[in-house]
């Protein structure tokens, strides 16, 4: 994996990463683990716009973000990028692969990260008899699921304030399953990327946080947005539900 520095196979392991308890490998006991650590590479670095893979890469590893944040994105016909997701710690990239061997969108960083790279790709016969790893295997595949599920949610939305404030209230979420202050957001991706995750344009998506900053539902400092009232934030993000 060019432009990333990582370690061996199973130099320093999962012993004291923060994200175990979220973790698909941290899930399973030490034992467990052990099973794994041949094809396990803890902590890669990578920096800012690094991709993990492209679209039509071969399927080589599942990657678990172990710190830092992702985009994954396709490009459509016309040569824009439709942005599929945002990644935080505990979220697995990669599973797009599994099914036919290869990739049909692609993954980078949104700033300096770290993932750990799990390989199915050598030797996935060794696997057959792992049942607990499957069965975690299959959690996450559920997880990124939902996560698709909630983007169709989203952008089934007319009002372009509703797709916004959802995106917001989908992000706490997030903060709080990661222990982080919810009321502080960072948002690392572009106002570029967030426009095409909600499927607008960049000038609206710009336009509204001005309104919600005006309005004192969010204070805006550039990528930091500090949520100032949440209940008007819930409602926003639920008027055309009420209205219909």
């Amino acid at each position: 994996m060019r432009h990333a520095i990582h370690n061996p196979p199973g130099e320093a392991g999962c012993s004291g990463c923060e994200q175990q308890p979220r973790c698909l490998a941290g899930r399973f006991d030490e034992a467990r683990r052990e099973q794994l650590v041949s094809r396990l590479r803890t902590g890669i670095r990578c920096l800012p716009r690094y991709p993990l893979f492209h679209a039509g890469d071969r399927f080589r590893y599942l990657y678990i973000v172990q710190s830092g944040s992702f985009k994954s994105w396709r490009l459509e016909r016309n040569g824009d990028q439709q942005v599929l997701g945002f990644h935080l710690p505990g979220d697995v990239l990669g599973i797009d692969g599994i099914r036919n061997g290869t990739h049909t969108s692609a993954a980078q960083a949104l700033q300096s990260s770290r993932v750990c790279a799990l390989s199915l790709a050598r030797n996935p016969e060794s696997l057959d008899g792992l049942s607990w790893f499957n069965a975690g295997l299959l959690k996450a595949m559920s997880r990124a699921s939902s996560q698709d599920q909630e983007h169709l949610v989203i952008m089934g939305r007319r009002q372009a304030t509703q797709r916004l404030a959802m995106f917001l209230r989908r992000l706490r979420r997030q903060y709080r399953r990661l222990g982080w202050p919810d009321d502080e957001l960072t948002l690392t991706m572009s106002r570029a990327d967030l426009a095409s995750f909600l499927g607008l344009v960049l000038e609206t998506v710009s336009r509204l946080f001005s309104q919600l900053h005006e309005s004192q539902v969010l204070e805006v400092r550039r990528r930091r947005v500090t949520v100032l009232d949440p209940e008007r934030l819930r409602q926003l993000s639920e008027a055309e539900a009420v209205s219909g």
